[in-house]
């Protein structure tokens, strides 16, 4: 069974990742996933800072800073417009702060939502990948799952039914992208799509979402078109996301 915020002593801007498993999860995995969560939060005007990783079943507490205005109206739209299914977490508008409640709020709604988040489709890959495995997301107010098994299918279902009318690129374009993002000449489209920033590479159709680590992606002016430097990370021979370090305006 997962803890309560009660149970972590989760403070009112605390948040935490519960992976219920035994035998834990893959690292680059766990990364790309903190990574998405951090987009989405981001979008709602919050940054996470990872604070604490718990032994046994993987935990990992995060701490929400407000970054942008957009924080101080969360609780009033929460309570107005309160979020079903996995993402509902009324009781997370409590004590809880207002931006730590933004960012909770918004990562449950990449779960529940119409499409298939980039944030939804690595919560379900990393549950497809463990046995049994349970995503839950822990406020000091409400205890929710993110995504299990069951909820994994309805996601891949989700992606499943959504047009697929852009070719992907052949390995050998897939590797001449990689080189040219590394190098810092990857030129393309930023549009916002499922709430976060995608980046379309010049000459083609598909769109894959921008993460990153140093480089703050609230700077791009969406839609814009820029030149990128970082790494192209493809997954089963798909263009999964793009990790930028750097974004030049053209």
């Amino acid at each position: 069974m997962a803890p309560t915020g009660k149970d972590l002593g989760l403070g009112a801007d605390e948040l935490a990742f519960y992976f219920e498993s035994d035998v834990g999860i893959d690292a680059s995995d766990l990364g790309v996933f903190l990574q998405r969560a951090a987009v989405v939060a981001r979008r709602a005007g919050a940054d996470l800072r990872v604070v604490g990783i718990e032994r046994g079943s993987l935990l990992v507490k995060l701490r929400a800073f407000k970054k942008s205005k957009i924080y101080r109206n969360a609780k009033k739209e929460f309570i107005n417009k309160p979020l079903t299914g996995a993402a509902q977490i009324a009781g997370v508008v409590g004590t809880t702060t207002a931006v730590a409640a933004a960012a909770a709020a918004a990562i449950s709604w990449a779960f529940s939502g119409p499409q298939a988040t980039p944030l939804a489709k690595s919560g379900a890959e990393v549950v497809e990948k463990c046995d049994g495995l349970q995503i839950n997301l822990i406020t000091n107010e409400k205890t929710s799952i993110l995504v299990n098994e069951k909820i994994a299918r309805e996601i891949r279902e989700k992606e499943r039914r959504a047009p697929q009318i852009h070719r992907l690129p052949a390995p050998e374009e897939i590797r001449l992208l990689s080189y040219e993002a590394e190098r810092g000449g990857l030129t393309g489209a930023v549009e916002e799509l499922y709430g976060e920033p995608h980046f379309r590479p010049d000459g083609y159709r598909f769109w894959v979402p921008l993460v990153s680590v140093s480089f703050d992606l609230r700077e791009l002016v969406i839609p814009g078109h820029y030149r990128v430097a970082g790494k192209l990370i493809a997954r089963g021979g798909r263009p999964d996301s793009i990790i930028i370090s750097k974004a030049d305006r053209i």
